[in-house]
């Protein structure tokens, strides 16, 4: 017999063959979909591990924030402009939302002239209360 000539398989041991390829295949692209699965877990707990350090970052710089502020204010350095309003207007809204429509309903010449008219008066106002401040802090100690 020549060395050449294998005998053809029959048609049960093709298709066993066949089967146990498929199975093989089968196994591998599990293995593989637990690989990629488990990868995608670990990037979804690195992200979330990031993100609650950036939360507890946060909101540890927000409760020094309020530590200081009352320090702060009572040191008597004044807190930033947009504070101040923030709080006026919280403290205040009806009165805060009265001005915004009186803006509105006085239109911009007469507003601009107003504004002429009553900023030096304010400011002379607010100077006054802030001196008034620290000559109160000034004679407690």
């Amino acid at each position: 017999m020549n060395a050449s000539h294998r005998p053809t398989p029959s048609k049960a041991h093709r298709e066993r063959i066949q089967h146990a390829l498929d199975q093989a295949a089968s196994e591998l692209r599990q293995e593989r979909d637990i690989a990629l699965a488990s990868l995608e877990t670990a990037r979804v707990l690195h992200r979330i591990q990031a993100q609650r350090q950036r939360l507890g970052k946060r909101l540890s710089a927000r409760a020094q924030q309020r530590n200081v502020q009352p320090a702060l204010s009572a040191m008597g350095v004044a807190e930033s402009l947009f504070l101040n309003a923030r709080d006026r207007v919280y403290r205040h809204p009806i009165a805060i939302g009265l001005a915004l429509g009186a803006v509105l309903a006085l239109g911009p010449r007469r507003l601009r002239r107003f504004t002429v008219w009553a900023a030096p008066l304010a400011w002379r106002g607010w100077r006054m209360a802030e001196r008034a401040k620290q000559f109160a802090q000034r004679s407690r100690r």
